[in-house]
């Protein structure tokens, strides 16, 4: 089997592995979906940032008279920002989902731009109200179905 395109209308049906409710008919249903290739590209190199700062000194090497430059730099991966994005961007719609008072919580995605294309998206009030854990395993679920598959590496 050649590798095979991501199929963006492809839902998938997840159930968070602690919901006290999986395996009956009240727990939660996640219906996640690929993410197109662009938003996980800038998903990615905006989770991450690099910082350097450049000084200089009179002094030299050792002491020496002259001047010395100085590079302090450092690499820091936001990763829990890539995790929300992905929700973000990969969630397409949730059942059984409820809130403190019961009511069920539902959304309507919103349109958000990224790289100058709209693309479809969980609302932050929605994704405000998502335990970072559960996301964190959605995150995990929506990563594996843009992922190529041991079978198609083999080709």
């Amino acid at each position: 089997m050649s590798v095979r395109a991501i199929r963006l209308d492809q839902l998938k049906v997840h159930v968070y592995s602690k919901d006290p409710d999986k395996g009956t008919e009240e727990e939660a249903r996640w219906y996640i979906r690929p993410m197109p290739t662009r938003v996980v590209a800038h998903l990615r190199d905006s989770g991450t940032q690099y910082d350097s700062q450049v000084s200089t000194s009179k002094e030299g090497l050792e002491g020496e008279e002259g001047q010395s430059l100085n590079l302090a730099s450092s690499f820091r991966v936001l990763a829990n920002k890539v995790v929300i994005d992905t929700v973000r961007f990969g969630l397409a719609k949730v059942e059984k989902f409820f809130d403190g008072a019961g009511n069920e919580i539902g959304f309507e995605p919103v349109k958000q731009r990224v790289g100058g294309v709209e693309y479809l998206a969980v609302p932050d009030k929605i994704l405000d109200s998502i335990p970072l854990e559960v996301m964190r395993e959605l995150c995990e679920e929506i990563n594996k179905l843009g992922e190529v598959t041991e079978e198609e590496r083999k080709n």
